[in-house]
């Protein structure tokens, strides 16, 4: 604020807090914090500018979630002005929409650690995928629904060289039930990964680095076949799906999942019928030295060297490279990491075991097995 009486001018910084909106009188009002670390004439600089219109249920909408909606996935407010019959609103920074960062990810949407085709998500794309689940499932908390989700609708904004997903253009569904609103927010979540898939095949197509969307395209089943009944924990559960895992959850599932599966004739049959799981012989591949040690681990305790001619054997190997990794010799000498070294080889592998699990849709929260 200035006053430029007697040819005096004095400026006062001010910021404006915890803005909010009077739907019966179309008046807004905030507190008002002096003196304020940022002048507001330097928040209007820093920050994007929108013009809300207070007479449209969709833009009253936005603006309630993004003043009452408290989370680094969701848009926020940072200061307000009311013009007349709108609010000029500014927000929080934002890099831009998140589709547009997603086609620059071309080749990296895939992980290099394994041989082509490179399985989809890469770790980055991993955690993009994540925010979006982790913003939804706080709208959710606070009883809101998005109503207006895709990757175009969305923003990110880059952080530490780190893209942050910064939900937004929420809009009102007019008659319909919140819940309904928030399960069809979760069909949305689908088919935003149906075009992450889209974008891969273009890269693919192009003649870059082959790209396989198996997890994602499960991922989006699952999202598919979610009811209201699931609504309450969807959001929470998913992340036990395979495309969130990372070292700690495939040694978990190795060490303490699959010796149990393979006690199972069921389960065994279904690995030795699978004609992707690896290639026989597979002993034939060193596996840097840890085939070795492992059969020497087996042999002082008595059990036999590794059938190369067995899928199952194959699956005891996994499980065993995980359950000792740090009694091999060749782990401490070279300092390998047991699972870099079955990433590299076939990072497919661990996701047809899970699938080949007996509860593969209750604990595993896979889509349904097709007919």
């Amino acid at each position: 604020m200035e006053d430029k009486t007697k040819q005096v001018v004095h400026t006062l910084l001010y910021q404006l807090m915890s803005p909010c909106h009077y739907a019966s009188t179309m008046l807004a009002e905030s507190f008002l914090k002096m003196p304020s670390g940022l002048s507001y004439d330097i928040a209007q600089q820093r920050f994007p500018k929108v013009v809300m219109d207070l007479k449209s249920p969709d833009e009253l909408h936005c603006l309630s979630l993004m003043m009452t909606c408290a989370h680094k996935n969701i848009l926020k407010l940072k200061t307000v002005n009311a013009e007349g019959a709108h609010l000029v609103v500014w927000t929080e920074p934002y890099t831009g929409k998140l589709i547009d960062f997603l086609r620059r990810m071309k080749s990296n949407l895939g992980n290099p650690t394994c041989p082509p085709p490179w399985i989809v998500p890469s770790n980055q794309l991993q955690i993009i995928v994540e925010q979006i689940f982790d913003g939804m499932r706080q709208l959710r908390l606070d009883g809101k629904y998005h109503g207006n989700f895709s990757l175009e609708n969305t923003y990110y904004h880059m952080e530490s060289g780190k893209p942050i997903v910064k939900l937004t253009n929420f809009r009102v569904k007019e008659g319909a039930e919140p819940l309904q609103c928030q399960l069809e927010d979760v069909w949305d979540i689908a088919g935003a990964l149906d075009e992450i898939c889209n974008i891969a095949e273009e890269c693919s197509s192009a003649g870059r680095v082959p790209l396989d969307c198996c997890l994602v395209t499960d991922l989006s089943k699952k999202l598919k076949e979610v009811s209201l009944r699931d609504l309450a924990t969807v959001m929470k559960d998913i992340k036990k799906h395979s495309f969130f895992w990372g070292p700690y959850e495939r040694k978990r599932f190795f060490v303490s999942d699959l010796p149990f599966a393979l006690r199972r004739s069921d389960f065994r049959d279904d690995v030795e019928a699978s004609s992707t799981l690896c290639t026989i012989p597979w002993d034939a591949d060193p596996y840097s030295g840890l085939l070795q040690d492992m059969n020497e681990h087996r042999a002082l305790h008595n059990k036999h060297a590794y059938d190369g001619s067995k899928k199952t054997s194959f699956c005891s190997f996994c499980s065993g490279l995980y359950s000792h990794e740090f009694e091999l010799p060749v782990v401490q000498s070279r300092h390998l990491c047991v699972d870099k070294v079955l990433q590299q080889r076939n990072r497919k592998a661990c996701f047809e075991m899970v699938g080949m699990m007996p509860d593969r849709e209750k604990t595993y929260l896979l889509s349904k097995r097709e007919a």
